[in-house]
């Protein structure tokens, strides 16, 4: 029953080029996501938060919330286009097609998507909180700054990562690619920089 429902789903997502899709979307937002939570970690640093389950409950917070706006903005988006597709084969094909496999390929794919768009930047987010989770469980102590420049080294990781994978795709060298990606995050860091000037006040 497992493997044919996900026979099903390989042919429905094949049918509507829907990986292509797929893998801009996590691009996009695994590197919108990791931006983001690099921009709440600096910001809860400057602030001069010390409470790892406070970091913990604003960057979930901020997960949580991409994660929702990703999948109901991607899955309402993509029903929309996939919908006017339909409508469009209808008008040449003079029939409609309620049930049909080609009304089930686009709708599997509409879900599809927003998932892989609620999931991309999620990711990011729990990777980088990690040191926080642990903390807690470790059997030696971390200073908040190791656990805050551990969170950072992480995020730079995951944009090196996105970098590689953006080579790969593209059949470029990976250095120019990862840093490009290792700026952008470094840009994030830098433009946060000045709300210290708020904080000290």
């Amino acid at each position: 029953m497992v493997r044919k429902y996900i026979k099903l789903l390989k042919e429905d997502l094949e049918k509507s080029e829907a990986m292509d899709i797929a893998r801009r979307y996590f691009v996009m937002n695994g590197f919108d996501g990791a931006l983001t939570i690099l921009g709440i970690i600096v910001a809860l640093y400057i602030g001069g938060v010390e409470n790892p389950t406070l970091v913990v409950i604003a960057g979930l917070g901020s997960g949580i919330s991409m994660a929702v706006s990703g999948f109901v903005g991607a899955y309402l988006s993509e029903s929309a286009e996939r919908k006017k597709e339909l409508h469009e084969i209808e008008d040449v094909m003079l029939e409609s097609f309620p049930g049909s496999k080609i009304h089930r390929s686009f709708k599997t794919t509409s879900i599809f998507l927003g998932f892989v768009d609620a999931i991309s930047p999620f990711i990011p987010v729990i990777l980088c909180l990690t040191p926080f989770i642990l903390a807690p469980f470790l059997p030696f102590a971390l200073s908040i700054e190791a656990l805050f420049l551990s969170s950072v080294v992480i995020i730079l990781l995951i944009l090196s990562l996105l970098g590689v994978f953006l080579a790969k795709i593209s059949a470029e060298k990976y250095p120019k690619y990862i840093l490009r990606m290792v700026l952008a995050g470094i840009l994030v860091a830098i433009l946060t920089l000045p709300l210290e000037l708020i904080s000290s006040k």
